[in-house]
């Protein structure tokens, strides 16, 4: 039997033991409520271990840097629910972040975000404001 979420994007986050980075950095940024709000959004939500590819240095500048953070969480998130089903080899993805900023989709006997195989074993995480895609990789935004 199915059963309809009861938690938001965050909730969602926080039953998990594997976002334990991106949350304390959505926290530092204060985009914990607006992935709190209604949505509906798809939040392309990297893992501790996809943090952890950066290395602890960079982590750190990063969590001391809110406005470059706020960049790259916001390249994360699209508005809308975007299904992996929906994502079609060739078709950008736009994001909140900032100069109207996209993920490219490709497919290479995978999905790929931006040319690195990107996401997890949990797909369509499905949330009552929208859906949470597991992902390994960061995803910078190009310009930075």
């Amino acid at each position: 039997m199915l059963l309809p979420p009861t938690q938001n994007i965050v909730g969602t986050l926080q039953q998990s033991n594997k976002f334990s980075i991106l949350l304390e950095a959505l926290n530092a940024t204060s985009l914990t409520s607006v992935l709190e709000g209604t949505g509906p959004f798809t939040l392309f939500a990297p893992t501790d271990a996809a943090f952890m590819k950066l290395g602890q240095s960079t982590i750190t500048s990063l969590l001391q840097d809110v406005p470059a953070l706020t960049n790259v969480l916001l390249y994360h998130v699209t508005p809308g629910f975007v299904g992996t089903g929906q994502l079609v080899s060739g078709t950008p993805i736009p994001t909140l972040a900032s100069n109207g900023t996209e993920i490219t989709v490709s497919r290479n006997g995978q999905l790929l975000l931006n040319g690195n195989v990107a996401f997890g074993s949990k797909k369509n995480i499905i949330a009552t404001n929208g859906v949470v895609q597991t992902i390994r990789t960061v995803l910078i935004p190009p310009k930075m």
